[in-house]
């Protein structure tokens, strides 16, 4: 699996990211489809079409279609794009060269799944699902295509942690022996969970903050550490959420 590095990334890294050649770089653009136009999708469609001036344009991809379950009619006449109710019908419209998943935790797998068999490139939302086993189908059909499954995990890109990576990778300060990360900054306060009723829950989400905004810090966990030989876990609190 690719770990995209988000919207820092430029055309030339989007498109290798994806599996395409440089040579041919030169004359594709990158046509986007975006699954799920919640807040999440609404702003990668900004980010596309560049209505967002704090974040660059990523040049050479566009904004082809988007899908949602609600009526995005109108929001799609302003964007300039096809609007589609079923993600199924986006994927077999050949609008889109590339998908990108923001829907419910667990869907991922299955309209990754389905667009990887169409050879359509995919750029998942953390976390690639709930189930261990969903994730390990979405791997299997990424080998059976010829197409790219790729993650959105932009937190690898902050000079800081790109910096404390280079230190551990060279040995500047000898053998990294134990790490302990100590994490408070994903705190949401209780107008956070309100907002939304899936948030925050077993039925919605599939957990709490382990499963929706920890994903980023346990992957720069990995991208700093290297990959553990055993995990041991244990929660006291919010097993009781529905």
């Amino acid at each position: 699996m690719e770990i995209l590095l988000g919207a820092r990334y430029n055309r030339t890294d989007i498109f290798h990211a994806l599996g395409g050649d440089r040579g041919e770089l030169q004359m594709k653009e990158i046509r986007f489809g975006i699954i799920g136009m919640g807040v999440q999708g609404s702003y990668y469609a900004d980010i596309l079409t560049g209505r967002r001036p704090a974040i660059e344009q990523p040049e050479g991809c566009i904004l082809a279609a988007i899908c949602s379950r609600s009526d995005k009619s109108r929001e799609a006449a302003q964007l300039g794009v096809p609007w589609f109710r079923d993600w199924r019908e986006l994927l077999a419209s050949g609008s889109c060269d590339a998908v990108i998943l923001t829907v419910p935790h667990f869907q991922h797998h299955e309209s990754a799944i389905a667009a990887l068999e169409r050879g359509i490139h995919v750029l998942c939302e953390k976390p690639a699902g709930v189930r261990a086993s969903d994730v390990r189908r979405m791997l299997d059909a990424q080998a059976k295509s010829t197409a790219k499954l790729g993650m959105f995990l932009q937190q690898r890109t902050i000079p800081l942690f790109t910096r404390i990576r280079e230190i551990v990778v060279s040995g500047e300060l000898g053998q990294l022996r134990r790490s302990n990360w100590i994490i408070n900054t994903y705190w949401r306060p209780d107008s956070y969970y309100a907002s939304g009723a899936w948030r925050g829950t077993w039925k919605g989400e599939g957990g709490g903050i382990l499963v929706n905004q920890l994903p980023h810090y346990l992957d720069l966990w990995l991208y700093l550490c290297g990959m553990p030989q055993r995990v041991f876990a244990r929660n006291r609190h919010g097993a009781h959420r529905k």
